[in-house]
């Protein structure tokens, strides 16, 4: 799987801010499709919320590192990417990025706390917005 797009709300469905892809759907959560944008936009997005969180988790005492297809990498280019395009969308969707860790953490059999997923997360948008 791919990079996934950053869409945000327009009048009549959802854009992406990376590639401009326009998807024509009324519904509240933005839909989930592959950015179409080159790759060499990464340079932009180095110290977003998504980027600072893997880092945190990759580093000690968690040395959850991401593996091939499991989405981590493109979830993170994700969630810098729609911080990139509104203010705040990692705040104001952070039960979305807690459920995503929940489910990457009961994927690899791993205990998983809410409070400390959550503390985690605050950090990371904390240190991405120096």
């Amino acid at each position: 799987m791919g990079r996934l797009c950053a869409f945000v709300k327009q009048k009549a469905g959802w854009r992406c801010v990376a590639c401009g892809r326009s998807v024509k759907v009324d519904c509240p959560e933005p839909p989930f499709a592959t950015c179409r944008e080159p790759r060499t936009a990464d340079r932009v997005l180095r110290r977003g919320p998504g980027t600072e969180l893997k880092k945190i988790l990759s580093g000690w005492p968690f040395r959850f590192a991401s593996k091939n297809g499991c989405g981590c990498d493109e979830f993170a280019t994700y969630m810098d990417r729609m911080e990139l395009a509104e203010e705040g969308w990692c705040s104001r969707n952070k039960d979305k990025i807690l459920d995503r860790l929940r489910t990457a953490a009961k994927a690899r059999g791993v205990p998983f706390s809410q409070i400390a997923a959550a503390m985690i997360l605050r950090l990371a948008i904390s240190r991405a917005s120096r």
